[in-house]
């Protein structure tokens, strides 16, 4: 593959500009000659990183003309002789992943408003027909709707006259060598890697694309979260009184229980004395983890049946023990999700000698407090479930820039710059938008690998 003396390339769906940076691990000199991002407080980072590119604000607005005052879509001719997009060799796009994502409605390709977004790729691939095209997006993408919308894609860029393997290439930090790009974060992502047929060009088939004894890392205890600490403010990380008493209880349990090993199962407080209310699911939703309470007449699913039968044995075995901390930390006074614990640290504690939350990370979750070893942490999203992390005597979230780290992001100035012109911008907003961006670490990966074949 040959870019010529300098690469170029777009950045759709371009968030904080994930991929931006990953190009320019790649290709030093190489220049984004368009980036579109519509959220606000993303353009206000990105223009803050890359001031001299050209971003525009909603991808639907750049394909479109007017004429004889009205609007309609633009076709491929007018894409290119009217330079609405520019001339490039490289399309990047972390598309939304909303429609196909286990958190959203699963609409996918239906979606109005998100999953028809696809499309605008393939206008602007079959306006531009760039050599090289790498997408990013969640790995549920790959099973959604039983496979049917990822052939949509697959078809869809073939249909276009581009060379793609059909296999996914699912990916994730944490099994990425620290050399190679990776951090402690486990996030599995979908990355399609495209060229174009017309110019002769050949993808490899996935499992050729990347060789594991180079990049991935042997096991997972190699991290140890505790490597990405920056020394964040203490205001952005800090838990409050009712959060440190919540984790205060749940040490003070895993302290007392004795019994070398915890329940492998969610443990739920309220069954052990029948004050479980039964699930009821959110419409549209498969999942369990979003259920909802309910207590209207229904029939029991066997996940929860089993767990309540679980859970009163395992308070029968204990009864004594366990009535005395209940009242003790007056845990009928938590909020119903705090008073159930995911004991994932077994590994990391295997007897009761030594057990404690307090070298652990934690996620305060919607549905419960999840604790796992401290080697890396789940996926950051874009919701308020920032992890919290064991010190020894207390327990602090990881800090925006920390976030960043997991996610490649090493420079937090451009977010205290912004935060410094725009008193409206805090915190959240940048843990908001480290949850929704690319790997910079395993999207150069990815895009050397690929260019680098390509290019033998």
């Amino acid at each position: 593959m040959t870019f010529g003396k300098k690469v170029r390339f777009i950045d759709l769906f371009a968030g904080i500009g994930g991929f931006h940076h990953a190009a320019l691990k790649v290709f030093p000199d190489a220049e984004c000659v368009m980036a579109v991002e519509w959220d606000k407080d993303c353009q206000k980072v990105y223009s803050t990183m890359f001031p001299e590119t050209d971003l525009r604000g909603d991808i639907r607005e750049v394909l479109y003309v007017t004429k004889s005052g009205k609007q309609r879509e633009a076709t491929a001719a007018e894409i290119r002789n009217e330079n609405l997009v520019p001339e490039h060799d490289i399309l990047f796009a972390g598309f939304p992943c909303q429609p196909f994502s286990k958190g959203g409605a699963q609409k996918g390709m239906s979606e109005q408003t998100q999953g028809t977004l696809f499309h605008e790729i393939m206008r602007i691939i079959e306006a531009r027909r760039p050599q090289l095209v790498v997408l990013e997006n969640v790995a549920n993408l790959v099973g959604h709707d039983e496979g049917r919308t990822w052939d949509t894609i697959i078809k869809a860029l073939r249909g276009a006259s581009y060379n793609v393997d059909k296999e996914p290439l699912v990916l994730s930090p944490h099994e990425v060598k620290k050399v190679r790009g990776g951090a402690p974060q486990n996030r599995p992502r979908v990355y399609i890697v495209a060229v174009d047929a017309k110019k002769g060009l050949k993808v490899p088939d996935n499992s050729n694309l990347l060789d594991p004894s180079d990049w991935r890392t042997q096991s997972s205890p190699a991290w140890d979260i505790e490597t990405i600490f920056k020394g964040s403010d203490p205001e952005e990380t800090e838990l409050d009184e009712k959060e440190l008493r919540w984790l205060e209880a749940w040490d003070d349990f895993v302290k007392k229980v004795p019994a070398d090993d915890l329940p492998g199962f969610p443990i739920w407080a309220d069954a052990w004395y029948g004050r479980m209310r039964k699930p009821g699911r959110v419409e549209g939703s498969t999942s369990t983890l979003r259920a909802k309470r309910a207590d209207e007449e229904q029939d029991d699913p066997e996940w929860w049946t089993d767990f309540v039968v679980k859970n009163e044995r395992f308070y029968k075995e204990h009864a004594g023990l366990l009535d005395k901390w209940f009242d003790k930390w007056k845990v009928a006074n938590f909020p119903e999700s705090r008073r159930k614990l995911e004991w994932q640290a077994r590994r990391h504690h295997p007897t009761r000698t030594g057990r404690t939350l307090r070298d652990c990370l934690i996620q305060l979750r919607p549905s419960g407090i999840r604790v796992k070893p401290p080697t890396y942490a789940p996926a950051l999203v874009a919701m308020a479930q920032t992890p919290v992390v064991g010190l020894g005597d207390t327990w602090r979230r990881i800090g925006p820039a920390e976030a960043g780290v997991l996610q490649g992001f090493t420079n937090y100035r451009p977010w205290k710059k912004v935060m410094r012109v725009d008193p409206t911008f805090r915190a959240g907003a940048a843990y908001k938008q480290f949850g929704n961006a690319v790997n910079i670490g395993v999207a150069a990966l990815v895009l050397k690998r690929a260019a680098g074949y390509l290019s033998e």
